[in-house]
């Protein structure tokens, strides 16, 4: 569920307001292979696009009775999008099934333009490099299909390891990824993309 947040102190010349963002829950799995399976694609991508910030109203009829207080006036849910190359697919889905394709990821939080205001979203995650490779496990929203990550399944390729994009745990299925050179790293991701076709 999303939640509203007490704004930001406002800055004289460009007033930052603060939007809304989804709750990060824990994740239940154990292992690897478990959060492979259980969410709806794993991918090795490069950025190739700079992100874009995105300020969408939340239907107004979750809000229930508060819509009839006067000034009633909600902030946005804030999300950010990212222009993707596929380097390697581990759980393929239909929008993003072999290598070479391009597609757009969706990460919750970062900031954007509403109603002539800017918005940031608390909690917000480091923006993805431009340029840099990413291993991710994804789920797909209900309304479009688009991807989406969250911090605990975002890795960074970086200096020849994988590192977490953001400090989020570390839950227990990162264990056999997270700081591992990264030929050690790829051949575990690879192996519990094998071993979640067979995770009910």
């Amino acid at each position: 569920m999303a939640l509203p947040i007490a704004p930001h102190a406002q800055q004289p010349a460009e007033p930052i307001h603060t939007g809304l963002y989804i709750d990060k829950r824990s994740p239940d799995e154990r292992t690897l292979a478990e959060r492979i399976a259980h969410l709806d694609a794993t991918l090795v991508v490069r950025v190739v696009g700079e992100r874009r910030g995105i300020a969408t109203q939340i239907p107004l009829e979750l809000y229930g009775p508060l819509v009839n207080l006067p000034g009633f006036d909600p902030p946005p849910m804030i999300h950010t999008e990212y222009a993707v190359e596929v380097v390697e697919v581990l759980k393929a889905t239909p929008i993003a099934a072999a290598a070479g394709a391009r597609t757009t990821l969706i990460l919750s939080g970062g900031e954007a333009v509403w109603k002539g205001r800017r918005m940031i979203a608390p909690d917000t995650s480091p923006p993805l490099v431009v340029g840099d490779i990413y291993v991710m496990i994804l789920y797909k929203t209900r309304s479009n299909d688009a991807l989406v990550a969250e911090d605990e399944d975002i890795f960074h390729v970086s200096e020849r390891r994988v590192k977490a994009h953001r400090a989020t745990g570390p839950w227990a299925y990162t264990r056999a990824v997270l700081n591992q050179p990264l030929p050690t790293a790829m051949a575990a991701f690879r192996a519990a993309a094998r071993d979640a076709r067979r995770v009910r």
